[in-house]
């Protein structure tokens, strides 16, 4: 249907993203079941800040104590996991933490500094030794007391989440997927595919994104997803996306175009 419009049609670099977190996880719906459920908060953790003030992550993120950001990349004890969904016991952050770790989603590790370039770094369990390798400049150090970042006491364990997890909770790839369960309720018949790239046949250039284009009871229903419910900056900019998510749900036959969000995430 694209090509019949003049555009070619490919997966965006976050939706390769989410087809990737979707393959380990045993599908789009276990992904979006993972994304929109009461884990979402803990998720959020991992989520990078702004790369232009580094230095007041771990202050604003990590008020109590319980994780450090390297960067604008926060790493998470478990006790920050354990906070952001206060109604679960420990046992069910527990269980959540050993299926993503099982699908190599997540790294448990610890936070080390360098002898030489003094920089911490995350050092995952698989790399970590009576001596270990600076992430960042290669040193060899050993694996004593003035390493590890936490008060002079024996170190807990921080956790990464994978980066395409990162990336998508980051760009607020989870609005979408909210979409799609919401759209999967009550439904006889549902499918659905990540962030599709449409681009101008013949010279590549991007026309539009369109976040999520589910087929529901037998009707395509095309969604964009918007982490603060605006299409635009200015009415300008509204009208000239709107268009085309409109020209777009044309050429795909959809019967409905729906705007998701998520207000404040």
């Amino acid at each position: 249907m694209a090509n019949q419009a003049g555009l070619e049609a490919k997966s965006s670099v976050p939706g390769m993203h989410a087809q990737l977190l979707a393959r380990r996880l045993g599908g789009r719906q276990a992904l979006a079941a993972m994304v929109s459920g009461p884990f979402h908060p803990a998720l959020r953790r991992f989520a990078s800040g702004d790369p232009k003030n580094p230095a007041e992550r771990t202050s604003k993120v990590f008020p109590l104590r319980d994780g450090v950001a390297l960067g604008y990349d926060p790493y998470p004890r478990f006790e920050a996991l354990c906070r952001s969904v206060p109604g679960l016991r420990d046992e069910d952050v527990r269980s959540w933490i050993d299926q993503l770790a099982q699908a190599d989603l997540l790294r448990r590790g610890f936070i080390l500094d360098c002898s030489d370039c003094t920089r911490p770094s995350f050092v995952g369990i698989d790399q970590i030794g009576q001596r270990f390798l600076c992430v960042r400049c290669s040193a060899v150090n050993e694996l004593t007391a003035t390493r590890w970042k936490n008060d002079g006491n024996e170190p807990a364990w921080f956790y990464d989440l994978h980066a395409s997890f990162r990336e998508l909770m980051t760009t607020h790839g989870d609005v979408g997927l909210f979409a799609a369960q919401h759209l999967r309720r009550e439904t006889w018949e549902y499918s659905d595919t990540s962030e599709i790239e449409f681009l101008a046949a013949g010279t590549g250039k991007p026309v539009a994104e369109m976040d999520l284009i589910a087929h529901v009871n037998g009707e395509v229903v095309v969604v964009e997803a918007k982490s603060n419910g605006k299409l635009g900056n200015s009415p300008r900019e509204a009208r000239s996306a709107a268009k085309k998510k409109i020209d777009i749900a044309r050429c795909s036959q959809a019967r409905q175009l729906l705007n998701s969000s998520i207000n404040g995430r």
